[in-house]
């Protein structure tokens, strides 16, 4: 056992460190751990009308469910405001944290990520007969779309961060303060970068025919989720949540999400 012990130590341990210290693994940590405050608000908000609303209303409390309707109601906003964003403010605290690990300007990395994600959601909605412009489906904005904020959110903010690094910006002259020539310099990198995966999100819609996270969906997540049936798959989550935690991801929020299709309804 001792041997086996000296063993790891002096080869797997090495390999461990600098996989847990690789610094996009740690930003994607780091940016599920920021959003924690929100992930619990809508988990309290889920777990309190479950007591409210959907065991009583099966045990045909219906009085009760009724006089709840206020805390019912805001529950459903709580959700609205934390679960069903939830692809949106991961992508944003990724952009942050990954910018930040790279030593540029982290709140434009943040908002860059957040915007090109924006640009690869569908704008269009059928409202009865007609196609009215401006929507954003919660299909992209909640959990289901964590996945392609991930994606994007890296993309973008690696475009963002090497343009930073290249000094691709615009230098403003001495004397102006400094939240201004921070602000003016990540403009060209924030353009190139929105820009990079407006195309992508643009070619895929027009030439695939399907959102980019639709696709994405399809292609990976979907089959990814359908590891969640059976034995098989508990045993892989419960391994998979182990070594995360070996190699320093302490944060299992995101393969809690991945492995499991969120489907509460809040009204």
């Amino acid at each position: 056992m001792e041997k086996f012990t000296a063993w790891m130590e002096e080869h797997f341990l090495p390999v461990a460190a600098k996989i847990g210290s690789q610094r996009h693994l740690v930003a994607v940590r780091d940016a599920f751990i920021g959003i924690m405050p929100i992930t619990m608000v809508g988990s309290i908000a889920v777990l309190l009308n479950v007591f409210v609303r959907d065991l009583p209303g099966e045990w045909g409390w219906t009085s009760f469910v009724e006089a709840m309707t206020p805390l019912i109601g805001v529950n459903g906003n709580v959700w609205f405001g934390s679960i069903a964003i939830l692809a949106m403010v991961f992508v944003f605290s990724l952009g942050y944290n990954l910018s930040q690990s790279y030593e540029v300007n982290p709140l434009a990395g943040g908002v860059v990520a957040f915007s090109a994600l924006i640009t690869t959601m569908p704008q269009v909605a059928t409202v009865g007969e007609d196609a009215a412009w401006g929507f954003i489906g919660l299909g992209y904005t909640g959990a289901t779309g964590l996945f392609t904020a991930l994606i994007v959110g890296l993309i973008a903010t690696m475009v963002y961060v090497k343009l930073m690094e290249r000094d691709v910006t615009i230098k403003m002259p001495e004397g102006v303060p400094e939240a201004v020539s921070r602000a003016f310099a990540a403009i060209i990198p924030g353009v190139v970068a929105v820009y990079v995966v407006a195309i992508i999100g643009y070619i895929s819609m027009t030439y695939l025919g399907q959102p980019l996270n639709d696709l994405i969906l399809y292609y990976i997540q979907t089959p990814l989720l359908g590891l969640s049936q059976g034995l098989f798959s508990v045993l892989l989550a419960t391994f998979l949540v182990q070594l995360f935690w070996f190699f320093g991801l302490k944060d299992t929020t995101s393969l809690h999400l991945y492995l499991m299709e969120f489907t509460y309804q809040p009204y």
